[in-house]
């Protein structure tokens, strides 16, 4: 199922809606260990440089905040876009995009907050009331791949490489060119000397599962 059809905010309702509330839990509870926060449901306010009422302010939107280059924020989007309509998503703002019923592939966002640092998700009035923690979790059950499940090299690109562009403090595009090659390599040379040789790290570019040890990532199997 795509995504429902838009619905504004009209009014402020005074508190969150058990909908968003379910749905924030099961993120909070499969991501917060990760890095993901819970940065709010319900805020009485007109949307961020508008005079129009935010759909915080009917208690029916989401703000979960993920470090910048972190995989999880997304995985988690990924895995909403698949099923909007399971859980009644009407919309979803992350790194100045917009995803809804009118560009289900996403267009680019021009309102004043960017969202990079976090998800914005919003629900139809009807998911805010009856949307279920156990719907949610039957919904949103698969784990998502976490970096050092796979050897990147140049010519990769998704969530892991951007994690790892994170790690390495260069642009984080998720794509690996030819910048995120040389730092890696650099990395792995420092790492070289750093464990004399122990780890048996090849300065050649590629993260293999050596080099996910020595960036502190527990390979995956």
């Amino acid at each position: 199922m795509g995504f429902p059809a838009w619905e504004g905010a009209t009014r402020c309702s005074g508190s969150a809606t058990p909908g968003a509330q379910a749905l924030m839990r099961f993120i909070i509870e499969r991501y917060g260990s990760k890095g993901a926060a819970n940065w709010g449901i319900y805020n009485c306010r007109t949307v961020r440089g508008a005079s129009t009422t935010s759909l915080h302010g009917e208690g029916r939107a989401l703000d979960v905040g993920f470090p910048l280059g972190d995989p999880d924020g997304d995985e988690l989007l990924r895995r909403l876009l698949k099923v909007p309509g399971r859980l009644g998503v009407q919309a979803i703002i992350y790194e100045r995009r917009i995803y809804s019923a009118l560009s289900p592939d996403g267009r680019p966002y021009t309102g004043v907050a960017p969202h990079f640092d976090h998800l914005h998700i919003e629900l139809t009035r009807e998911a805010a009331q009856k949307l279920t923690y156990e719907t949610v979790k039957r919904v949103l059950h698969r784990q998502p791949r976490r970096a050092g499940s796979r050897t990147l090299r140049r010519g990769d690109s998704g969530a892991d490489v951007r994690w790892l562009q994170g790690k390495l403090r260069i642009e984080a595009d998720g794509e690996f060119g030819p910048v995120t090659e040389a730092a890696v390599k650099k990395f792995e040379e420092q790492a070289k000397e750093r464990f004399k040789g122990r780890l048996g790290i090849k300065a050649d570019g590629v993260m293999g599962r050596n080099s996910w040890k020595a960036i502190g990532v527990k390979p995956q199997r």
